[in-house]
């Protein structure tokens, strides 16, 4: 105690590093995990759209009779 009422300058040096310490761990934790995040992101949000396009059905939409629609998918999948 008697150290810091005697160098008061030091000690602010000493807590401005410490909150610099602290806010760079905190950064690093936050980039990991947002890091992560973009790569769950990255798998399942494609899935999701090829599981959603595949449960459309096809019966009643208007050009589902016409040669060309939907050549990307076989007959045999369609809902």
């Amino acid at each position: 105690m008697t150290h810091s009422v005697k160098d008061p300058e030091g000690l602010t040096e000493q807590m401005e590093l410490t909150c610099d310490e602290i806010a760079g761990d905190s950064s690093e934790r936050r980039n990991r995990t947002l890091w992560r995040l973009s790569v769950i992101s990255a798998v399942l949000l494609p899935l999701g759209f090829l599981t959603g396009l595949m449960a459309i059905n096809l019966g009643d939409m208007p050009g589902a009779d016409a040669p060309r629609a939907f050549s990307e998918f076989p007959p045999g999948s369609w809902a």
